[in-house]
């Protein structure tokens, strides 16, 4: 099954890139002989310049790489590569693709990758993770093994561990956990759930998640000896993530009207394949490294601009999915980001909260 990687580029330091793709090319013969492209695409005004100092890789790798730049919709241009032109495999190809949207959107850039795209099966990182290994051959097992597969997510270890949750936030989720008890208990005989919730949209709208489970008792002693538990999941991190591309084209792809900070696109997409038939699964043998570096779709800026985009993305995500639930659960959903950004706004988060609750209210009653 070959691969197609899709690694959106916005905001970062080029040198997180750079070793964004040197963790992949690290996987050696687990990335080249899976991987025919990575589609890297940068949205940033300024084109990235990357230099992978491709002087210090084996030559038997280097030959197999085309490096191509595509700008926009323009004539691609030849970079200069020794070998390039003369490898034996000049289908695995590097293609930086230089879009630029006004205002940035990772759901344009994926759509407009995956267009291209060749792979049965698409790989998504973002770009400020470290790949490990493993990570893609654990990915495709899966997607053949289970023939009813959506979306698989991999694991995430945040490092470090303060760009993680925070400590408001898993207080509220404990507290939801208590609220939903008789749905968790359902959850847990169905296994949906292992220790923790791993990727969980509940009935009520409320997100549960914690991508950094070890279920097959690789890291921390826990968890399945055998080591091929998978979990259903309803909900993903796109960080790390696996779809085949045929059923990426019959969802119809990811939703464009996600915009700015484009939160919840994923999740949008994944009930979607739910809704299809499709289900979705976790597993811990895919695991990333995320740095969650300054830059990034998902925190533009601290800015007011960025705070409405998240509260405009929720409102869609509650309208196309949850519309008949009550109004009280998307309030109680947009808390832990409105106490979060209270300070900060001088209470201006709060006065976004009442809004587009009522926003809600307001379209539930047409």
């Amino acid at each position: 099954m070959k691969c197609s990687c899709i690694i959106p580029a916005f905001g970062r330091d080029v040198n997180v890139v750079e070793e964004t793709l040197l963790s992949l090319f690290s996987l050696e013969e687990e990335f080249f002989s899976n991987c025919t492209q990575i589609f890297l695409i940068d949205q940033n005004i300024t084109p990235l310049k990357i230099d992978l100092k491709l002087a210090t890789w084996p030559k038997k790798y280097l030959e197999r790489i085309d490096y191509t730049l595509y700008c926009g919709k323009c004539k691609s241009v030849q970079l200069n590569l020794e070998n390039s032109e003369n490898s034996e495999n000049s289908n695995n190809k590097i293609k930086f693709l230089h879009i630029i949207s006004l205002p940035p959107s990772t759901t344009i850039a994926k759509n407009y990758a995956i267009a291209l795209a060749e792979g049965e099966l698409l790989l998504f990182f973002d770009d400020d993770v470290l790949i490990q290994k493993g990570t893609i051959d654990s990915h495709i097992k899966i997607q053949q093994e289970y023939s009813n597969a959506g979306f698989v997510c991999g694991r995430e270890i945040i490092d470090p561990p303060e760009r993680g949750r925070s400590n408001f936030r898993e207080f509220l989720a404990a507290l939801m956990e208590n609220f939903i008890s008789n749905e968790k208990k359902r959850l847990q005989e169905s296994e949906y759930i292992a220790e923790r919730y791993v990727g969980r949209v509940t009935k009520q709208s409320f997100f549960l998640c914690d991508f950094n489970q070890d279920i097959n008792g690789n890291g921390n002693g826990n968890g399945n000896r055998n080591g091929n538990r998978v979990i259903k999941i309803n909900t993903i991190r796109g960080c790390n993530a696996s779809l085949k591309r045929a059923i990426f084209e019959k969802s119809g792809g990811f939703d464009e009207n996600f915009q700015g900070t484009a939160l919840r696109e994923e999740s949008d997409l994944c009930l979607r394949l739910e809704k299809m038939g499709y289900t979705n699964y976790y597993t811990d043998k895919a695991l990333v490294i995320h740095r969650r570096q300054l830059g990034g779709c998902n925190n533009l800026s601290k800015s007011y601009t960025s705070l409405i985009s998240k509260y405009e993305c929720e409102l869609l995500f509650q309208s196309k999915h949850f519309k008949d639930k009550s109004f009280i659960f998307f309030f109680i959903r947009l808390l832990p980001l409105t106490m979060e950004n209270f300070i900060r706004t001088w209470g201006i988060s709060a006065i976004l909260l009442l809004q587009f609750v009522y926003a809600f209210f307001k379209l539930q009653r047409h």
